[in-house]
């Protein structure tokens, strides 16, 4: 018997696919009840899974199909059913189960959204209740609480009810004047809303009113430094530092809006370091060539370098490295055949004009040269004339001359994606046999 031959109820078939159909089952069925079976189940547990009788439902006293077909029944959605099952105790009977498909259906096991809480001392009935006495969107404390760990604690339930300064339609006072909503004061103080949120958003957790006063204060452009100077490096604007540093643009401009109006230089600085709630904290860079980077991508990205082919070459590095030596890898990667010098392998395959699969090749040769290699070897793995190298070559199976392998495979009876895995299992330096042997069924 085949390995992928089971035998089911004493008839004996080719896959487990081949079984299901005979039995009027879904395979996804049948895989899933098996997946289910413990790992020393028996024979009798395993044919169990391809027994139609299986699938039936009890639900109300009526004998159902299906699970879904006691759903259309009983007018319950098919998805809501599953939840309502799955807060079922283990070993739930038969009563309970019935219960599921009650429209006044009530969760036995209620959440702490339904239980009473308590908020800075005070009792609610239930998250809703508490919402509602804090004049705060359910949903949107709903949403935090359920990004609670499983052990929170009293504080960070709490903090789940802190008002939300960002609602455009929330009222809020600002500047000893009470506006409707943050959009009203935005008009009133003459500042973009998404400038007034952005810096909302960042604020503590009680702020004082002075500092969401300062949010909607515009920032006059005419005490701005003409260049910024992070790290002693000096930058002629934001936008190349932030390229360089590898921060979020609009990120440093936010923090900058929030510096006093003669700002010193390190405050100024520190609002590029690093994209951390605290950025006053030093960010860990590298150095290239004397250039600071926020990272091994960015330095690629600005010196227009492929991150794997550097990547490829730090890796390489001893352990105690130069920076002349880690300054080496950042050196623009170029690649010469037989005299030109082209910008990288794809440049050079495009332009000799080779195809794809011409390409892979090519690399792959270039894979398998040693590790001292000279100019010559590789100038040989981009000869056209190379039969290594040649899409469609002329090859000799059992005496026969084919033009291309797809060729013989046809001839042959032989499925080409096969007869390639098994070549390319092929030591290098095989034989006719080992060959022809690749050609059989």
């Amino acid at each position: 018997m085949s390995s992928t031959e089971i035998v089911v109820k004493g008839r004996r078939f080719d896959n487990i696919a081949a079984a299901a159909k005979a039995f009027n089952l879904k395979p996804v069925t049948v895989y899933r009840r098996i997946s289910l079976l413990p790992d020393d189940h028996d024979h009798e547990q395993f044919d169990a899974c391809f027994d139609p009788l299986s699938r039936l439902c009890v639900a109300k006293g009526v004998e159902y199909p299906s699970l879904k077909h006691a759903c259309e029944a009983l007018n319950v959605k098919y998805e809501t059913l599953l939840d309502r099952r799955s807060k079922l105790p283990e070993g739930y009977t038969q009563e309970q189960f019935d219960a599921c498909f009650d429209p006044d259906y009530k969760d036995p096991s209620p959440t702490f959204h339904r239980k009473a809480c308590t908020i800075k001392g005070v009792s609610y009935e239930s998250v809703k209740a508490a919402c509602d006495a804090l004049r705060l969107p359910y949903k949107l404390v709903l949403s935090r609480t359920r990004r609670l760990p499983v052990n929170f604690t009293q504080e960070q339930f709490e903090r789940c009810f802190s008002p939300n300064l960002t609602d455009p339609k929330k009222p809020i006072f600002v500047k000893g004047v009470q506006h409707e909503s943050v959009t009203a004061a935005c008009k009133a103080n003459e500042i973009a809303f998404t400038t007034a949120t952005s810096r909302l958003r960042v604020l503590p957790e009680n702020p004082s009113q002075l500092q969401i006063d300062d949010c909607f204060t515009v920032k006059s452009a005419a005490n701005a430094p003409k260049s910024y100077i992070v790290k002693g490096v000096e930058y002629r604007s934001v936008r190349e530092a932030c390229l360089i540093l590898g921060i979020s643009y609009d990120l440093v401009k936010s923090r900058l809006s929030r510096l006093p109006d003669s700002p010193s230089a390190a405050q100024v600085e520190a609002c590029f370091l690093t994209e951390a709630k605290n950025y006053c904290a030093p960010v860990t860079s590298i150095r290239v060539n004397g250039v600071p980077y926020c990272n091994i991508t960015t330095a690629c990205e600005v010196l227009d370098l492929n991150y794997r082919v550097v990547l490829r070459k730090i890796r390489k590095l001893p352990e105690h490295y130069t920076s002349e030596q880690f300054d080496a890898c950042f050196a623009p990667h170029t690649l010469q055949v037989r005299g030109v010098e082209y910008k990288n392998f794809t440049q050079a395959c495009r332009e000799m004009g080779f195809n794809q699969a011409e390409c892979r090749r090519i690399r792959r040769l270039i894979q398998r040269l040693p590790e001292g290699y000279d100019q010559g070897q590789l100038d040989a793995c981009f000869d056209k004339t190379n039969p290594a190298v040649a899409s469609s070559r002329q090859l000799t199976v059992f005496g026969e001359i084919y033009p291309s392998l797809l060729a013989a495979c046809k001839d042959l009876n032989l499925n080409y994606n096969k007869v390639r895995y098994r070549l390319a299992l092929l030591p290098d330096d095989y034989g006719l046999v080992e060959f022809e042997s690749c050609f059989r069924l």
